[in-house]
């Protein structure tokens, strides 16, 4: 490193910035190469180019000057490989800032917005009014709001629901509105995106039974076409009541709950004692319908 051809050939080769690995007084002090050192090392730090540590300024923010120099000081300044302040820049959203510090454009458009808004849809408010003034449904509105507080944790922790099972049984006497729950049920899952539609279809356990596993699943097929949605099956025993088809009927239904999550919803209704016979001709009656309004 003594001979100028050297330090020539550092100068000539570096564009941006020249990092030097070791100690300056070494070079200053070398018998052989202090003559062409020295001015070098003068004039840098005479027009204070010359550091002891890495200057970086932020590609975002190019106000923002620092110095580095361990690797703690990485962290602390570029923790995101940006500089410390806010990013600035809107979400996808279109409406909130980036909640997280300086990083790089690339990783931004991969960012979602978990902000929960503040303002709510006068039509969705009027739609909550009416829902809330239902008498006799504190229980299923309490359903409800577990369900949604569930999706919305999920939602914000990047938790996979496409597991998730969300058939339900209505144990309820006769007129106290399970079609209307249900119905309500559909547009629910439907409004916090469990369900891609809130097409509803009723049947009962004694017509699917005559209609077959052909008859059930054309019924399937028809919902699928609207995106999907709910099937409604009121006296769901009935399926048992009757004969062997109604047995099929109920084995071909247990297997598209399963296969069809996240597209269709059955949710079943019937009174307690013949729901509770109804549960016992298959041990995966209760992990299908895990949920009671």
């Amino acid at each position: 490193m003594a001979a100028p051809e050297r330090l020539n050939v550092l100068l000539s080769q570096a564009r941006n910035v020249l990092i030097l690995v070791g100690n300056s007084e070494t070079f200053v002090s070398s018998r052989k190469g202090r003559k062409y050192w020295r001015p070098f090392i003068n004039q840098m730090k005479s027009e204070g180019h010359l550091y002891n540590r890495l200057p970086v300024q932020c590609e975002q923010h190019p106000q923002t000057n620092t110095i580095l120099r361990t690797a703690e000081d990485f962290d602390r300044e570029c923790p995101d490989r940006g500089c410390p302040a806010p990013y600035g820049m809107k979400l996808s959203c279109g409406v909130y800032e980036c909640p997280s510090k300086c990083h790089q454009l690339a990783d931004h458009s991969n960012m979602k917005c978990i902000k929960i808004a503040k303002r709510s849809c006068r039509f969705y408010i009027q739609e909550d009014e009416v829902k809330e003034h239902i008498i006799g449904l504190e229980t299923v509105k309490a359903k409800f709001l577990s369900i949604k507080w569930k999706v919305d944790a999920a939602i914000r922790q990047n938790i996979d629901l496409s597991h998730d099972r969300y058939g339900s049984v209505l144990l309820r006497n006769p007129g106290s509105g399970k079609t209307t729950i249900a119905r309500l049920y559909t547009k629910f899952l439907s409004s916090i995106g469990i369900i891609p539609s809130d097409t509803f279809i009723e049947m009962t356990g004694s017509r699917l039974t005559n209609n077959g596993i052909s008859g059930c699943q054309k019924t399937i097929e028809t919902l699928l076409k609207s995106s999907g949605g709910a099937i409604f099956i009121d006296k769901a025993y009935q399926l048992l009541s009757s004969s062997l088809s109604g047995s099929q009927v109920l084995d071909f239904l247990l297997a598209e709950v399963k296969n069809l999550i996240r597209k269709v919803v059955f949710i079943l209704t019937g009174y307690q004692r013949p729901i509770e016979k109804f549960f016992a001709h298959n041990p995966g009656l209760p992990s299908r319908f895990p949920h009671k309004l």
